[in-house]
């Protein structure tokens, strides 16, 4: 009993700063996203299609003002906070049970990948209902918030829970791949910083007691950078994920009937460079993004509030 004591209070603490890293970060950011998922559902051949990050900022301001930034904002809350404690609680738990599973060092590439994508397939069970509702409202650019609440639940009486989760193969797609090549980007850069501060070639000292690294600097580079690739490869599926969710029928013209549908349409009509149409946006989306969730969740994972 007093061995499994430790853990379970582990666990508890993954579960809690999770939570409070989903919803903190989803308030701080939810305006950037806004911006990303109007940008990648502009297509080419639409007069009235963003010219980039900075137009599609500067006519959400003007036609809508701030509160045009937060649509979906409310339904986006409600499921951050489970999503990314079953994201985390999974990806640590996944972790653990391939590099036992494997006989291979919890480092290793394949470790880190398949937990990732793990991660992700579980999740994507908050993930899917939570991107259907949210982009559907950030894509449109009129109504009050009451509006916004009548449009939630018209979105879920016409689609259904269950054809909700219709998009949930074209969501752990693009999910799924990003949160794979995220960590494996992410542990290798956080190990290098490991090695470097025991080796002393960094400053900050290192806790050899603890085993721990200073949070801040190396959580914000590994991050980063980690983010930036894994967002920058997969940013194909990304594209294809956002416009397949907010369409509202497979019946109208011009719609995608399904994934490799829409990467070929897209490709026949807009040409293959557009496939990473919106990737500055979604790298300014998430980039601090995923910094401030690593380190909130982090921060409150070494200090337990419960």
């Amino acid at each position: 009993k007093m061995k499994t004591q430790p853990h379970a209070s582990e666990s508890s603490s993954s579960l809690v700063a999770s939570s409070i890293a989903g919803v903190v970060s989803r308030l701080i950011m939810h305006p950037a996203d806004t911006i990303k998922t109007r940008i990648l559902n502009s297509r080419k051949q639409d007069p009235h299609a963003y010219r980039g990050t900075l137009d599609a900022i500067r006519r959400t301001a003007s036609h809508e003002g701030v509160l045009g930034f937060y649509r979906g904002l409310l339904p986006s809350i409600i499921l951050a906070a489970p999503a990314q404690a079953a994201y985390f609680t999974t990806y640590e738990k996944a972790k653990s049970f391939y590099s036992h599973a494997f006989s291979s060092d919890s480092s290793s590439f394949l470790v880190h990948f398949i937990s990732g994508f793990t991660a992700e397939t579980v999740s994507c069970i908050f993930w899917v209902p939570h991107d259907l509702i949210k982009e559907r409202l950030q894509a449109e650019d009129e109504g009050n918030v009451r509006g916004q609440l009548r449009r939630v639940w018209s979105v879920l009486r016409s689609d259904g829970l269950i054809s909700a989760y219709k998009g949930y193969g074209v969501t752990l797609g693009s999910f799924g791949f990003m949160s794979a090549f995220y960590f494996v980007f992410y542990e290798h850069f956080k190990e290098r910083f490991r090695d470097m501060r025991r080796g002393g070639t960094l400053g900050g000292g290192w806790n050899e007691e603890e085993d721990t690294l200073p949070v801040f600097p190396d959580i914000l580079v590994s991050s980063s950078c980690a983010i930036s690739a894994a967002s920058t490869l997969t940013q194909p599926l990304e594209l294809v994920k956002t416009r397949y969710q907010i369409q509202r029928s497979k019946s109208v013209d011009g719609a995608y009937k399904g994934t490799l549908d829409a990467f070929g349409k897209i490709i026949r009509e807009e040409g293959v460079t557009q496939l990473w149409k919106g990737t500055t946006a979604r790298l300014y989306y998430t980039v601090p993004n995923a910094v401030l969730v690593m380190l909130l969740f982090e921060h409150f994972k070494a200090n337990p509030i419960l």
